[in-house]
């Protein structure tokens, strides 16, 4: 599988990825031999102001998967979050 393969996501008119904003996640283990992860999301400014009041997300997406699975999961995050960092301009150099 590669997770470079536009095909699978939802993308807006201009062929860009859509996205919610993440606002909390957590891990568990689940029965039997599952790493379970909680996504909690708002797809509004109202909802984001509604979790920074509540501390509630608006809607979460809960999936388990094998502990293979959740290193590999793991590993991109890291990979693509170390990437984004690099472009990402120190405060010195930002205008």
């Amino acid at each position: 599988m590669s997770e470079n393969d536009m095909s699978k996501w939802k993308v807006d008119v201009e062929n860009k990825p859509k996205a919610f904003t993440l606002l909390e996640w957590g891990v568990a283990v689940g029965e039997p031999y599952h790493v379970l992860l909680r996504i909690g999301y708002a797809v509004s400014k109202w909802e984001w102001d509604t979790y920074k009041d509540t501390d509630r997300s608006p809607h979460q997406l809960q999936t388990a998967m094998s502990p293979t699975a959740a290193k590999e999961l793991g590993a991109l995050l890291i990979l693509y979050a170390e990437e984004v960092e690099n472009q990402v301009p120190t405060k010195g150099e930002q205008n």
